[in-house]
């Protein structure tokens, strides 16, 4: 950082964090991300979509998945909701699998789908095939995701610790990312 002219950030809150390292804050920079303009053309599929939440992202234990599990095995248990959540993307094998175990631990195995990862040009179908989105990042310097999924009218459940606890849309609703303010969120 020291011997750099300049740093690129993708949003303010990671150009915050940054300043915490730099003497010169004048050099870090923040350029937005932008979404490919597919992404703003009107939906040609039906009106109908699904209920189940989507993630879509690399799938790390930073997205904070398991408090996603928790949650949802806490609206089974207390709520008798079965909430389905289809994950796309692309992460360790082995993470995968404990995240697998993990929901086969708390009996909501037949709500969870592995779907993998999905090339660029179908990312705008799947969008619009959901209603709700979900991003439950511990940390995110940006989260193009969720600009993604609002531009595709689904409702977005985000966390706090993203950029995205500093705007406001009536399509989004933000929530600490512990098991019990996921819970509520959902």
């Amino acid at each position: 950082v020291r011997f750099s002219k300049n740093i690129l950030c993708c949003s303010e809150k990671e150009r915050q964090e940054l300043m915490l390292l730099s003497s010169d804050p004048k050099k870090l920079l923040v350029v937005a991300n932008g979404l490919n303009r597919l992404f703003f053309e009107t939906a040609q599929k039906s009106a109908i979509r699904k209920d189940n939440l989507l993630f879509f992202s690399q799938i790390t234990p930073i997205k904070n998945l398991e408090n996603v599990f928790y949650a949802l095995a806490t609206r089974k248990e207390l709520d008798g909701v079965l909430n389905n959540i289809d994950i796309y993307g692309y992460g360790p094998k082995d993470y995968i699998d404990s995240l697998k175990n993990l929901a086969h631990h708390l009996g909501i195995d037949q709500c969870i789908e592995f779907k993998g990862a999905v090339a660029r040009e179908k990312r705008v179908d799947i969008y619009d095939d959901y209603k709700y989105f979900i991003l439950p990042s511990l940390s995110e310097n940006f989260g193009i995701v969720v600009l993604e999924a609002l531009s595709r009218r689904c409702k977005v459940l985000v966390s706090s610790e993203t950029p995205w606890r500093d705007f406001e849309h009536s399509d989004m609703h933000v929530f600490k990312p512990d098991k019990e303010s996921i819970y509520q969120a959902l």
